[in-house]
């Protein structure tokens, strides 16, 4: 009567009907046997007596279970194959490696699991027969945990010579994660002279981990740098090896004499150069100095912009000279000049004419990124007294993305004369846009007398804000703003005054700071658009939170933590360069409450813009 309940339409009462009989043990296993083999019953009723006997872990309803193998119906082959893994049942080893090939790959893939839950090394050939063919990724994977699961090292080192790639490739990763890690050198230097993709990054892949397998590593990164095709795959894994293996004097050496040799493409000087930009090194080994100096000073651009951020993640105070040389020569690209002034310009003095320059570029610079890096090298550099009271006039006049740097001068007031003169710029801007109050509000810690003088405007924003207020505000723009217009509006968008394009991206143009604004309509409202440009603060996107990251040399980054890793993170700043901060550096780093985005915008645009603008982003959909 209880098996009957096993075909019962109510789930709780066979899943009750299940348990109960499980519990039951040997004396329910023949009724459940009989149930299995009446092939009248339906598939899922023959199927639950199946679970029911899966739970038992005795030796009698193993032996149903293994000869539910040979059904007919997929569902009973894969269930039959769950439970003898699950039970342990080293009796259908050779069974369940027969089902490797069944035609259904549900069964194949339980097969391959229960395989390595029984862990008998029989199973290891069938395993990697198995990988041979054409497989979807999930059953590849649980054929590869199979063989890690059953650690028959000696076994499954035989794939490594088998004539097919996928198995040489399946064996190489099963015997990668086995502990202790039988591979050697040899097995994955021999598997990188393959002409087939996917096995030769996997080997690279593996290769890149052994940070104590520099001889083999140095031979890989030879044989790519020789290559006369690189595709991008193998690019990135050049360099993941490159930065993986910087602390071996052979890569070193051979790094050197690449970025020496005459006969070096500007692609792989490219490489080399990136892996360079990537490697967790407090200084420049000195076999690099005097090449990277010479790949500073190249005649490509695109060469001398890795160089430069090569220099600047090794040292730029070591490569100061040639750095200089570029942010003062005319005949380079106004952007090459930027990255080379910024890295050689903090905390040092910069000459008028560079100051001078960099003011240009506040308004003269092609895009938005570039102002803004302007604005911040300003703020970074060790200004002379005339350049800081240069540095106050531009304060009065800056736009909001220009504002949230250059307003950094402010840790540059070293009395309360100059505090004041500072705050007299902070609140003429003020009349604009909104003034970031972090460095308000650590200069009035320095100077606690200022807060007297400080006007409403800037004190208001020195605070953490009030929510009424903001609402009030909100509600005063809706009652402005009309329907607007949306082609309007993407002028708007891709316009350099509001400059929302550095950051946000919408189809295929834009940047990837903040979050894509793709169907940005289907999931915000217009307030909350409108909230979002007037106080970006209010809200912060998931997953676009930026951190503030205080290094031990003075420094602070501020941006999105693109990637971390045990020895260093990397931040995406509003000028969408990424940042790699060593981690032995860092003093401080905490989650920002501020968003990276500028306040302001409703003091830049008129109502017309920004009516416009948010007719845009209303018409943002999917398709």
């Amino acid at each position: 009567e209880l098996a009957e309940r096993l075909g019962d339409v109510r789930p709780a009462v066979r899943e009750r009907a299940i348990q109960t009989l499980a519990k039951r043990g040997a004396p329910a296993v023949s009724v459940l046997a009989a149930t299995v083999r009446d092939s009248s019953l339906p598939t899922s009723t023959r199927v639950d007596a199946l679970w029911a006997l899966t739970r038992m872990q005795n030796d009698e309803a193993n032996r149903v279970l293994r000869s539910a193998l040979k059904s007919s119906e997929p569902e009973m082959r894969q269930v039959a194959a769950f439970g003898l893994g699950a039970n342990g049942d080293s009796q259908a080893a050779e069974k369940l490696v027969n089902l490797l090939i069944d035609a259904a790959p549900q069964v194949r893939r339980a097969a391959a699991t229960s395989l390595g839950q029984i862990g008998d090394g029989i199973a290891v050939d069938g395993l990697l027969a198995a990988l041979a063919e054409p497989s979807d990724p999930v059953l590849e994977h649980s054929l590869i945990y199979a063989l890690i699961e059953i650690g028959d090292a000696a076994a499954t080192r035989a794939g490594l010579t088998n004539e097919n790639p996928r198995v040489r490739r399946g064996a190489l990763l099963a015997l990668d994660a086995m502990q202790p890690n039988p591979l050697r050198p040899e097995d994955v230097a021999e598997l990188l002279r393959t002409g087939e993709p996917t096995l030769r990054t996997a080997a690279l892949q593996v290769i890149a981990k052994h940070v104590d397998w520099s001889t083999a590593a140095g031979e890989a990164i030879t044989r790519m740098l020789d290559s006369p095709k690189t595709s991008d795959a193998d690019r990135a894994l050049l360099i993941e090896l490159l930065v993986a293996f910087r602390d071996a004097e052979e890569v070193r050496r051979l790094v050197a004499e690449r970025l020496t040799s005459a006969a070096t493409t500007e692609a792989t000087a490219g490489a080399l150069l990136e892996a360079m930009a990537r490697m967790d090194l407090a200084t420049a080994p000195d076999a690099w100095q005097a090449p990277l100096e010479r790949r500073l000073l190249a005649s490509a651009d695109e060469t001398t912009a890795r160089a430069i951020e090569a220099a600047n993640n090794l040292g730029a105070e070591s490569f100061a000279e040639p750095l200089t040389r570029i942010a003062n020569d005319r005949s380079r690209s106004d952007e090459l000049r930027l990255a080379a002034l910024t890295a050689v310009a903090f905390g040092r003095p910069i000459s008028d004419a560079q100051f001078a320059w960099l003011a240009g570029q506040l308004t003269a610079a092609e895009t938005p990124s570039q102002r803004w890096t302007a604005a911040r090298t300003i703020a970074a550099a060790r200004l002379s007294p005339q350049q800081l009271q240069r540095a106050f006039e531009l304060l009065a006049e800056a736009g909001p993305m220009e504002m949230s740097a250059l307003v950094d001068v402010a840790a540059q007031v070293q009395d309360e004369a100059t505090g004041k003169q500072f705050i007299a710029s902070a609140a003429k801007a003020a009349e604009r846009v909104s003034v970031p109050p972090g460095a308000i509000n650590d200069l009035l810690k320095r100077f606690p007398s200022l807060a007297s003088r400080l006007p409403e405007r800037l004190s208001s924003g020195a605070t953490s804000g009030d929510v009424a207020e903001q609402a009030a505000r909100l509600e005063q723009l809706e009652a402005e703003l009309d329907d607007g217009d949306a082609l309007r509006g993407r002028a708007v968008f891709f316009g350099q005054r509001a400059a929302c394009f550095a950051c946000h991206r919408v189809g295929e143009e834009g940047g990837r700071i903040g979050p894509d604004l793709g169907a940005i309509a289907e999931r915000r409202t217009r307030r909350d658009l409108l909230e979002s440009i007037v106080f970006p603060s209010a809200s912060l996107a998931r997953g676009f939170e930026s951190f503030t990251v205080a290094t031990d040399d003075g420094r602070v980054h501020v941006g999105l933590l693109l990637n971390e890793t045990a020895d260093s993170v990397t931040v995406r700043g509003a000028d969408q360069r990424e940042t790699r901060v060593r981690r032995a550096s860092i003093e401080q780093m905490l989650p920002s409450p501020v968003s990276i985005m500028p306040q302001g915008l409703d003091r830049t645009l008129d109502a017309r813009q920004l009516s416009d603008l948010l007719a845009y982003l209303m018409s943002l959909k999917a398709n």
